[in-house]
């Protein structure tokens, strides 16, 4: 049996990486119809088949008309059921899932959704190339190291910039090493200007998901928001705490991870968790 797994939605980090443990669903190669994101959090994956990127689909969780995005929408959507009728079963990730479902079975592909599939064992697969260029980044010392992202797509799931400079604050007065990740250098300059060398700056390098990735997989812990890195640091093997504001998403988790689920923490309960 054939299956593919249709993936079509922009370069949104945390659903594609959460959608990696659909994978083990069937325990054989699934192909991927995805934006060029896909690409980041499948290769390695044994159970990855062909990735089949479509860029046309990154710009639609950018800033652009709806008239581009219906544009996009519609070649994309038509490219995408061209591919699938080749394929015995396809599994559905859209939030809009009956009218993705109905296109695939219009050319005779039966569908299944991706919530009637088990989902709990979300993972990164390293080579031992992507490994060792990762060691670059990462400072001898028998430090604890813990990874930090500030950053939120939604700023009502982001803590205040000022509790996290608070934050880092106490946790280099206990000797802790701070890894800071993330893509915005604006949003991030403030606890650059504070903190100078005193932290490890990798958002400067604007590293790509799977190096930051790679990455997280050499640290002790991560802290950060309901967002989609704190999603790729628990796939990618790293003890993790995340702050909730507003909501309260699903954080996959396997193997011996730590998952701290904190609501609306004060800076000595985040603190409290890594000790």
């Amino acid at each position: 049996m054939k299956v593919v797994m249709w993936n079509f939605r922009g370069r949104i980090v945390g659903d594609t990486i959460r959608e990696t443990s659909i994978l083990h669903s069937f325990g054989k190669k699934t192909d991927v119809i995805g934006s060029s994101i896909i690409k980041d959090c499948y290769s390695g994956n044994p159970l990855a088949g062909k990735l089949i990127v479509d860029k046309r689909l990154d710009i639609l969780a950018t800033d652009i008309s709806i008239f581009e995005k219906i544009y996009a929408s519609f070649g994309c959507i038509l490219s995408a059921l061209n591919k699938i009728r080749q394929y015995d079963l396809c599994i559905i990730t859209q939030k809009n899932k009956y009218l993705f479902s109905f296109l695939s079975n219009l050319v005779g592909t039966p569908t299944i959704l991706k919530e009637d599939l088990p989902s709990n064992k979300a993972k990164f697969y390293f080579n031992k190339h992507e490994l060792k260029a990762s060691d670059k980044y990462i400072k001898n010392t028998n430090k604890t190291k813990i990874g930090i992202n500030i950053e939120s797509r939604s700023i009502d799931r982001a803590w205040s910039v000022d509790k996290y400079i608070t934050l880092i604050s106490e946790l280099i007065k206990l000797n802790f090493e701070i890894y800071l990740l993330g893509y915005d250098t604006k949003y991030n300059s403030e606890v650059v200007s504070k903190f100078g060398n005193k932290l490890i700056n990798l958002v400067k390098g604007k590293l790509s998901v799977r190096k930051s990735a790679a990455i997280l997989s050499k640290l002790d812990w991560y802290i950060g928001n309901d967002s989609g890195f704190s999603h790729v640091a628990v796939a990618s093997g790293t003890n993790t705490a995340v702050i909730f504001l507003n909501s309260n998403s699903e954080i996959l988790n396997w193997g011996d991870v730590i998952v701290k689920k904190l609501k609306n923490p004060s800076v000595k309960k985040v603190i409290k968790v890594l000790k």
